[in-house]
C-alpha cells in the first residue's frame, strides 16, 4: 500500500468511528485534510433539523467559526463558496473556478480581511447530504502559500466524499434509531413521551404517546408532526422546541422549558420540554423530548364534578381533584 493508499484509508476509517461515535469528527476531519494535502478540512451542517448548526474548521483558532459568522461568511450574496454549494447537488465538486472571489470581497470586506486573516487561499467543497431540511456539506481549505488542487488531489477529495457521505448517513440512521429507543423506554413507567425535531417532526415516541395522539383530545400527528389542538398553545411549543435545542443560539437566560395546553372543555395537558441526550460529538439530528402529563380519568372524573357543583374553572377543577387523590401539585 502506498502512503497515499494508507493516508485514504486511515482517513475513510476514522469517519465511520465518528459515526459510531467512538472519534471526534474534528480528528476525522484533520485526518481528511492531511489525505488531500490541504491544511484545512471543513465539516458544515446548516438546517432547521441540524442540532447546534456547526462548522468543523481543523488548524483554525476557535474563534474563527464565530467571526466567520459575525462577517457574513455563511450569506450566499458576500460567499460565493456558500451560494455554489447551495445550487449543487450531492457530491458534486466545486473550486475555484466556481466562486466569485473578488465580488465576494467587494461585496462583503470584512469576509475578505477574515480569509486574508486566516490565510485562506483555494478551497473545494461538495455537498455530502442536501434535503429540504438541512444541508451537511465538506470542504478542504488551503492556506495560501498552497497551490490549488491538482487531478489527483481533485479524486482523493471525491473518493474520500463518497465514504464521508456513507459515514454521515450511518450517523443519521443511528440518531433515528436512538430516538425510537429512548422514546420505547419510557413504555415501562407509563409515560408519554415524544422525540421531536424544531419544527415538531416525530422521530420516536412511547407508546402512551402514541395513545394520546390517537385519542387526539390534546394533540395528534399531522404529516408525522406533534400538532397541538389549542393554536395558541402550538405557538409556544415551537418557541420552546427552537429554545431547548438551539440553546446557544438565543439570549442568555433559562428558556421556559414546558407548555401548557388545553382540550375543547378548557382541561390543561403539561407538556415539559427538555434536550434529547447525545452520544455523538457533533449530533447530526436536532431533537428535545416532549413529556406529556395527561390527567388520569378518575381526576377527570373529580373535575367535571367539581366543575358542576362548585362551578371551578377547568383547571381548578383538576387541582382540586390532585387534592381529592392525595396528589401533591408538583406531581
Amino acid at each position: 500500500m502506498s502512503e497515499i493508499e494508507r493516508k485514504l484509508q486511515f482517513a475513510k476509517d476514522g469517519f465511520g468511528e465518528a459515526a459510531l461515535g467512538l472519534l471526534g469528527w474534528t480528528e476525522a476531519m484533520a485526518r481528511f485534510a492531511d489525505s488531500v494535502g490541504s491544511r484545512t478540512g471543513q465539516l458544515i451542517g446548516i438546517g432547521s433539523q441540524v442540532a447546534l448548526p456547526f462548522n468543523i474548521m481543523t488548524e483554525m483558532p476557535p474563534e474563527a467559526g464565530a467571526e466567520f459568522e459575525r462577517v457574513g461568511g455563511g450569506d450566499p450574496w458576500i460567499n460565493s463558496r456558500v451560494r455554489a454549494g447551495i445550487a449543487a447537488p450531492e457530491l458534486a465538486l466545486r473550486d475555484d473556478a466556481d466562486f466569485t472571489i473578488e465580488q465576494d470581497r467587494q461585496r462583503g470586506p470584512e469576509f475578505g480581511d477574515w480569509k486574508d486573516r486566516h490565510r485562506i487561499g483555494y478551497s473545494c467543497i461538495t455537498n455530502l447530504v442536501k434535503n429540504d431540511r438541512f444541508l451537511i456539506g465538506l470542504g478542504a481549505l488551503h492556506d495560501r502559500s498552497q497551490e490549488p488542487m491538482g487531478s489527483e488531489e481533485k479524486r482523493a477529495f471525491l473518493e474520500l466524499a463518497f465514504s464521508l457521505r456513507d459515514a454521515i448517513r450511518l450517523q443519521l440512521s443511528l440518531e433515528g434509531q436512538e430516538a425510537k429507543l429512548v422514546a420505547r423506554t419510557f413504555d415501562a413507567i407509563d409515560k408519554p413521551v415524544f422525540v421531536c425535531g424544531p419544527d415538531g417532526l416525530i422521530s420516536g415516541m412511547s407508546q402512551p404517546a402514541a395513545e394520546l395522539v390517537k385519542e387526539g383530545r390534546w394533540l395528534t400527528s399531522r404529516q408525522d408532526r406533534l400538532v397541538l389542538k389549542d393554536a395558541n398553545a402550538q405557538g409556544e411549543l415551537a418557541r420552546v422546541m427552537v429554545e431547548t435545542i438551539f440553546p446557544v443560539r438565543l439570549m442568555p437566560g433559562k428558556p421556559n422549558d414546558s407548555v401548557l395546553t388545553r382540550d375543547e372543555d378548557g382541561y390543561p395537558l403539561y407538556l415539559e420540554i427538555t434536550p434529547f441526550p447525545m452520544i455523538h460529538e457533533v449530533p447530526l439530528r436536532a431533537s428535545a423530548l416532549v413529556i406529556a402529563y395527561p390527567p388520569k380519568q378518575r381526576e377527570l372524573r373529580c373535575a367535571a364534578i367539581a366543575r358542576a357543583i362548585y362551578r371551578l374553572t377547568p383547571t381548578e377543577a383538576v387541582i382540586a381533584s390532585y387534592l381529592v387523590s392525595g396528589k401533591s401539585l408538583d406531581t
